[in-house]
């Protein structure tokens, strides 16, 4: 177990290569989203507190250039970094975000119930019966 209490690499340089490459967003919403449902199968409150740590860092990155709403503008190609676009889709782009801090939302007001993708592991709704834990010693 590494010392942050996750079994497995989570830290600020590794959030940006497991989200930004693939083909998931680069936003970060793919990691809310895990560490969710996560907190949702297990009940630990430190998985929770993440994914509201990286929705929290999601929102201060959004740009609202126009003035008609936030965006998260990405560059795809790497030989043309000037090129970036601000994507809508549930993968990559708007949908996703929008999706990943309702869940978060949704989450901390004690009524998280999610519509998930089939193979998604996680359950729709925080398990009955699991009692909220913190980080095990």
């Amino acid at each position: 177990m590494l010392s942050h209490g996750f079994p497995f690499g989570v830290g600020a340089g590794l959030l940006f290569v497991c989200a930004g490459g693939g083909d998931h967003s680069a936003d970060g919403s793919p990691v809310i989203d895990l560490f969710v449902g996560l907190w949702a199968s297990t009940g630990r409150k430190d998985y929770l507190a993440f994914a509201q740590r990286v929705a929290r860092q999601l929102v201060s990155r959004g740009s609202n250039l126009d003035g008609k709403g936030i965006r998260w503008y990405q560059a795809w190609t790497r030989v043309k970094p000037w090129e970036v676009s601000a994507e809508t889709g549930y993968s990559i782009g708007a949908a996703g975000v929008g999706c990943a801090l309702l869940h978060v939302h949704l989450a901390e007001q004690g009524k998280y119930r999610a519509i998930l993708f089939p193979g998604n592991p996680f359950p729709e709704a925080r398990r009955a019966g699991i009692a909220a834990r913190g980080r095990p010693s």
